[in-house]
């Protein structure tokens, strides 16, 4: 499956990344490379859910309650804490 491709190459350039024979960069672009003829597609509600993470990260950074966050985004303090756990992990 296409899927577990593209996971082994990001995995092994991570871990090139890790042991410092590449740059951040340089492995991002190998496998960019790599995958440049096929398509990709990633989900709408995947990129919601990142734009979602990184706001409640910058909130409870500055301070904000988990219920005013909730009010603010429109979600549940529930996914708030979800976003929040997943993030510090």
């Amino acid at each position: 499956m296409k899927e577990n491709i593209l996971y082994e190459a990001i995995v092994r350039e991570m871990k090139n990344v890790r042991i410092g024979e590449k740059s951040p960069e340089s492995a991002a672009l190998n496998v960019i490379r790599e995958f440049a003829n096929d398509r990709v597609y990633i989900s709408s509600r995947f990129v919601e859910h990142v734009q979602l993470g990184a706001k409640v990260i910058k909130l409870k950074n500055y301070g904000v309650e988990n219920s005013d966050i909730a009010e603010r985004l429109g979600i549940s303090e529930r996914h708030v804490r979800r976003l929040w756990t997943s993030a510090r992990n």
